[in-house]
Formats: C-alpha cells, structure tokens, sequence
C-alpha cells in the first residue's frame, strides 16, 4: 500500500467507476463502501510499476474530508433568497432514517451504520464533503468527494468542511478563517468539536449564511458516517448553547434538501479529469419535468458539443434523482474545456435561471 493514496495510478479511474453508486442518495453505505473498499491501493502494486495519469489536484491539508451536495424544489426559491433564514433543528434524538438501494432510490438520505462503519479503520478512499457555491436561489451546497487520508471518514469530513479548501474552485467553505474541528460518530449521536471565536455569529456574515455553514458541517458529518444522525456541535470540547448565533445546545438535525442544496450537481467528471474519444457524466438533480441539458464549452465560452437527457425522476421535495450522460468528444481538439450540466428553466428565462453545476476537463 502506498503512503499516499492520492498517488495510486488507478484511484481516479476506479473512484470515476464507482462514484455514481453514491449519486442516487447523499451517499448509500453500499455504494460508498465499495468506494472505499475498491479504490485502496492494490499492496502487489510498486512504485516502479506505476504511471499516474493524472495527479490530484492538490494534497488534502490537514484532516479533510468530501462530500458535496445537491436536491430539490422549486418551491423554495424565495426561502433561500431571505436572509432571515431558518435555524438549525434541535433534536435530542435521532432522525428517523431510511435505507435507499444504491443507484436505485432518489431520496437523499444516507443509510444507518454503525461505529464500525463511520469510526474503525481509518479509510484511505472517496470521503465525501459539501461545500458552499452559487445558484439562481442564493448560496446553496455542492458536494464533492475527495481523497481519504488515512483517517477516521467522518473526522476528516468535519475539517474538510470547516475549513477547505475544495478542489472546485467554484465551491467554498462558510466557516471563518482558521476554524479547526475534530469529530466522532457512536452509532447515536456525531459529536463535533470545534476550535475558534465561533459562539457568535462574525460581523459581515448573514443568518443565512450563518445557518448554512451548520448545515454545510451537518451534511458531511452524516454523509461520512452514512447516517441521518444528530449532531452535537461543541466548542474547545465544552458544550456551547450556540455556534455562529445559531442555537447548538442539543444535537442538530438536517434542514430539508430542499432549502439547502444546490438541484444540480455533478457527480462525475471530477474537477480537472482527462478525458478523450467519449466520457460518461453523472450526477443528481431535481428539475421541471426530470429534463437537464449540458454542454462543453471551451476557454472563449463557445459551445462545442451539446446534447439533453432525463434523470430518473423530478419535483418530489427533499429527493434528488440520478442523471446520466455519454458525451462523444469526436471533433473536439485537445485542450482544456469547462463540462456544464443544468437544469431545464420553466421560467424561459423570467427567474433566476436554471440550477448550474461545471467541472473543467483536460481533452487529450
């Protein structure tokens, strides 16, 4: 096994493989498993016999983690342009949780798994993140996956998403400068501690952004431990009655999808991937009538290629529903080019626009 996963020559293949297993839900344990468990390294392999094709775009600092995002519901559109906001969710217990089949079901919900699942052996594969972009409704969350380091998952998840940086450059963290975090997950209760001036919310932050940022640290955690459960947030290890002004005593459910993710997010390509002749794009969205379009466009914004599809389902709040794509690259010159995948707009363009996601991609 290699010191440093990110530098197996079949990691980017082998996670471009599976990561689709995790697009129907926020991340099944079944398909994030085989993630995990296919993409170590192979201990026959050496160094010698390795040729990487592409290496990752930069090294995880410290305890990092991925995860990013996406669901549902035009209906909500003015509740994430009100920077009133809702409040994190307090609940003593855990939500209630569902089982989705990998690439079957479209509600975002991860599985139930026990300590041994979220705690053990530390991973060195896919952890899945979310982070913060723009969408026609506001800020809203992506997810993305990135490289495990050897750690706990859902430990390297919470720093991840405090504190970055992402490997999209469109993405961001809503957490302040400096914000470290620790986490553990017992099979109840993710129990998260936090490290920085974060009792009350920075001067120049909204109540919205202020309620994504829990919610952006939510989402991770419980997509790493693959389980709907509370969140408890602590503050240098003491418990704290509030986090960024945003009420933290008792553990923290998940807002609906609805309110907070992004209805458009690409799965598959991956940030900066070689492709040529042909490539498969994935993802999960929620849109008018299941329709999405996508496009390549190259460094001028010229459309090059172009074509449609439907995803697997649309318009039911709090789901996401896989979509999937085969873009024949026949015509294109090698180079660097921008992968666009959006949603169909129901309002011709009155509103603020289709749900949007991109990845830049190297055409060989």
């Amino acid at each position: 096994m290699t010191d440093d996963p990110r530098l197996d020559p079949h990691f980017d293949a082998r996670l471009s493989e599976l990561i689709s297993d995790a697009a129907d839900g926020v991340e099944p344990r079944e398909g994030l498993t085989a993630i995990r468990s296919r993409t170590r390294p192979d201990p026959k392999e050496t160094p010698m016999s390795r040729n990487s094709s592409r290496n990752w775009l930069y090294a995880v600092s410290g305890a990092m983690v991925g995860t990013a995002a996406v669901i549902i519901a035009i209906a909500v559109v003015s509740q994430l342009n009100d920077d009133n906001g809702s409040t994190p969710t307090a609940s003593q217990s855990q939500t209630q949780q569902s089982t989705p089949t990998p690439s079957e079901s479209a509600s975002d919900t991860p599985t139930s798994s026990g300590p041994s699942e979220s705690t053990g052996t530390p991973i060195e594969a896919a952890v899945p993140v979310y982070f913060a972009g723009d969408g026609p409704r506001g800020t809203v969350l992506f997810r993305e996956f990135q490289p495990g380091i050897g750690m706990d998952p859902v430990a390297q998840a919470a720093q991840a998403a405090v504190a970055g940086p992402a490997r999209d450059p469109d993405y961001r963290t809503l957490w302040p400068s400096g914000t470290q975090a620790t986490a553990s997950y017992d099979g109840d209760v993710i129990t998260v501690d936090l490290s920085g001036d974060l009792h009350d919310r920075p001067a120049g932050m909204s109540k919205k952004d202020a309620n994504l940022a829990i919610q952006q640290l939510v989402y991770s955690v419980q997509g790493a431990a693959q389980a709907r459960a509370g969140v408890q947030l602590l503050l240098g290890g003491q418990h704290t009655d509030q986090v960024l002004g945003q009420p933290a005593s008792e553990p923290i459910t998940n807002d609906e999808a609805t309110k907070v993710l992004s209805l458009m997010s690409i799965t598959s390509p991956e940030e900066g991937e070689k492709v040529s002749g042909s490539f498969g794009a994935d993802g999960v969205n929620n849109a008018f009538e299941a329709t999405f379009t996508w496009e390549v466009r190259d460094s001028t914004g010229k459309v090059v290629k172009n074509g449609f599809g439907t995803a697997d389902g649309c318009c039911e709040v709090g789901k996401l529903f896989p979509w999937k794509a085969e873009i024949d690259l026949s015509g294109v010159a090698p180079g660097t080019y921008t992968f666009v995948a959006m949603n169909d707009d129901p309002s011709g363009g009155e509103g603020g626009g289709p749900d949007v996601d991109t990845r830049t991609i190297v055409v060989e």
